[in-house]
Parts: C-alpha cells; sequence; structure tokens
C-alpha cells in the first residue's frame, strides 16, 4: 500500500475507533479496539440463556508492541477472552482477532 493510502486508511480507522472504539486488553495491555459481536448471542448472554459468545475484534495493529499468538489471554467488558484467529493481510495496518471465552 502507497504511503499516502495507507495514510487516508489509518486516519479514516482511526476516525472509526474514536465514534465506536471499546476498551480491550490483550496480555494484559490496553487498547481501544472496534469489536464487533453477535447481536443474537448478546441477547442470550443478557436473557441468562447463554454464558459465552466470540467477539471479532479490529486493532491498528501499531497499538500493539507486539503482534499477539493464538491464545494470548485478552479482557473485554471484565471477561477473560483468548485469541483463536488471527488475520492480518501483508502489509496491513488493521488485524482482525476472533476473542473465544477462555474457558473453551
Amino acid at each position: 500500500m502507497n504511503p499516502r493510502m495507507a495514510a487516508d486508511f489509518e486516519g479514516g480507522f482511526l476516525a472509526l475507533r474514536a465514534e465506536f472504539g471499546v476498551p480491550l486488553a490483550i496480555a494484559g495491555a490496553e487498547i481501544t479496539a472496534i469489536v464487533a459481536e453477535s447481536p443474537f448471542a448478546k441477547e442470550l448472554r443478557e436473557g441468562g440463556i447463554a454464558t459465552e459468545a466470540s467477539v471479532d475484534a479490529k486493532i491498528l495493529l501499531a497499538d500493539l508492541s507486539e503482534l499477539p499468538a493464538h491464545g494470548t489471554p485478552a479482557e473485554y467488558k471484565g471477561e477473560p477472552f483468548k485469541i483463536s484467529r488471527i488475520t492480518i493481510q501483508p502489509g496491513g495496518l488493521i488485524g482482525e482477532y476472533e476473542l473465544v471465552p477462555r474457558r473453551r
């Protein structure tokens, strides 16, 4: 990605993160990420029917001091999670991480 496109893309992500970002801890480091939760799973948890569901987090890679690996502990909304899937495009600025409850 050329530097101008990268800067524009990063600026767009930062604007979205400023509006929709939520705190997330990965390996004890607090960052802000854009997190997507399944609305159905969220309702099941809130209704007490289900206790766990995975979430997807989009993270600006520059926010991480080192890239986390599969199984790295994470915390979201005070609940323990671990990284179960990592998607990073070569030369990408954003990493997509699937977090599953640590009990799995």
